[in-house]
């Protein structure tokens, strides 16, 4: 739900990995 500004939807696991990825890489 917290991804929601970002996909406009309920991310998947893969989703939410990937964007704390994405953070991580920051």
């Amino acid at each position: 739900a917290y991804l929601r500004a970002f996909t406009g939807q309920e991310p998947t696991e893969a989703d939410v990995a990937h964007f704390m990825r994405f953070i991580a890489a920051r």
